[in-house]
């Protein structure tokens, strides 16, 4: 797609799931991405299917509760313009509120709450440059919550509140900032989701794919510039 032609991503979460089918994705569309993630091997593999694509990636290992690690990434980065800055890391724990232990509660913060809102500052400038996009992957868990689920859907609301506000701040400046609240998308994490919930087989039929997510985040990253897209909630159809 000629509109991507040119264009520089950064991508967290970019080693599996939603992260690893929208690199995977941009990088066929002739993106420059820098993928940020934590093991590569996976990524490794689909990229050999892409050879016959003329593509730059470039592979930031960090783990973003570790305050060095996003550190090199903004080493990486450099002064690079940036046309896409897209959050798809994050992980969850789940448990009643009486019995989590606080220690889970800091790391999703870390890594939900945190690191995205440290990596929009300190590369906040470059997208200035070109009067890009912000994109939130969130849950729907950002907009309610349910039992068993206080922790993550805290840093949910969070990381809602965080992109509202910077969108009023950054919008006369040309940049878009949007949310896209997901259902249940399967992946790694959908597994593990099931899993704590205390169910023995898992249905992935009744979930969304990450190439679902990852072609309609290509349409929003390709749409005019004359449209303000801010919050999108996307569920399975079923």
């Amino acid at each position: 797609m000629q509109k991507f032609t040119g264009k520089k991503a950064v991508i967290t979460g970019a080693t599996k799931g939603i992260g690893l089918a929208l690199s995977l994705s941009l990088i066929e569309q002739g993106t420059t991405t820098f993928l940020i993630g934590r093991n590569f091997d996976l990524l490794d593999v689909k990229m050999k299917d892409l050879s016959r694509v003329n593509h730059s990636a470039h592979k930031i290992k960090a783990d973003l509760a570790n305050d060095r690690d996003t550190d090199h990434i903004f080493q990486v980065i450099g002064e690079h313009k940036i046309d896409f800055l897209i959050h798809c890391a994050g992980v969850i724990s789940l448990g009643n509120l009486e019995k989590l232990p606080v220690e889970d509660l800091d790391l999703q913060y870390k890594v939900n709450v945190r690191a995205p809102f440290l990596l929009t500052q300190k590369l906040l400038p470059s997208v200035k440059k070109s009067g890009g996009v912000i994109l939130f992957i969130n849950s729907t868990a950002g907009l309610d919550s349910w039992k068993r689920v206080s922790q993550y859907s805290a840093t949910k609301h969070a990381l809602k509140a965080m992109a509202n506000s910077l969108r009023q701040e950054v919008s006369s400046e040309g940049i878009r900032v949007m949310n896209l609240f997901l259902g249940s998308v399967d992946t790694s994490m959908q597994r593990d989701i099931q899993q704590q919930l205390g169910f023995e087989e898992y249905h992935p039929e009744k979930y969304m794919k990450p190439e679902d997510i990852a072609g309609l985040v290509v349409d929003l990253l390709a749409h005019s510039e004359r449209l303000s897209i801010t919050d999108i909630t996307v569920k399975p159809n079923s």
